[in-house]
Parts: structure tokens; sequence; C-alpha cells
């Protein structure tokens, strides 16, 4: 027996059991890209943006910095560098808001993933009971009369 004749066997619920694994990849494939993209640039990224810094050629930084546009520390670093002519407590909030954004976008749809974590098992657990219910009903159609093969057709 094949695992395609098993989940045919399974009934609908296999189907939904499908569907939902199959948003799940879609979800980690696009997750581990995108964090792909999110890795720390090299050496020399950091030592450019340190030396047009200490020349205070400052958009020659920021430049720098948007030839990176989908990594997020070069997109946070960037606003950082953007905020230099304000004070330091507003340079945070702007390096703060930018980081959260960054953030954002790297955990999104991590929610929808956990969620498919929490109800994936209960509707595993579903077809078990739904598998039960035929069991008994079988039981109850034959005058409750036990035979094993009818008992294990409806449990497996």
């Amino acid at each position: 027996m094949n695992l395609i004749t098993i989940a045919a066997k399974g009934g609908w619920l296999m189907l939904v059991l499908l569907v939902i694994s199959i948003i799940s990849i879609a979800i980690i494939i696009d997750r581990f890209m995108k964090l792909k993209k999110a890795k720390l640039p090299g050496d020399q990224f950091f030592d450019e943006i340190k030396t047009s810094m200490e020349n205070r050629q400052f958009d020659k930084a920021i430049n720098k910095c948007e030839e990176y546009r989908d990594n997020p520390m070069a997109s946070v670093l960037a606003k950082g560098i953007d905020a230099y002519t304000v004070s330091v407590d507003e340079a945070e909030k702007v390096i703060y808001a930018a980081s959260k954004s960054e953030m954002h976008k790297l955990e999104k749809n991590l929610g929808g993933l956990a969620s498919i974590a929490a109800i994936a098992p209960l509707i595993g657990f579903l077809g078990t009971v739904t598998g039960m219910v035929k069991v008994f009903m079988n039981i109850e159609a034959t005058g409750g009369g036990v035979d094993i093969s009818l008992l294990a057709q409806g449990i497996w």
C-alpha cells in the first residue's frame, strides 16, 4: 500500500492537511530566501561606510547602503546615517523605528506558520475521532457483534 492510497482512505481531512502542508512549505521557503538575503555584508562594506563617515561623506555612505537595499542591516544603517543632522535622541528613535520595520519584514507570515503548527494536530485528531465514530456506527449496524476487521477499518 503506497502513501497516496493511505491518504485517500483518510478522507477529506487529509486534503486539508495537504493544503496546509503546502502553505507551510511555501512560508518556510519564502522566509529562508529572505533570511539568506539578510546576512551581513562583508567587511569591505563596513570599511567603506566607516571611511565615508570619517570623511563626512554621508551621501556616499548612504548610497553604499542603498546598493544592499535587500539587506535589513544596510537599510537600518542608511536610516541612521541619514539622521546625522538631528539630535542623538531623535537619531535613536529613527534607528529604532527602522529596526522595528525591518524586523516586521523578516517575521512576515511567521504568525501564519505558528497557527498552522497549532491547528494541524487538531485536524489529525479530528480525523481520528471521525474514524472512531465510523467504527461505532459499523458496530451498531451489525447489531453489536464485534468483528476485528470492522474495528481495524475505522481505526487505521
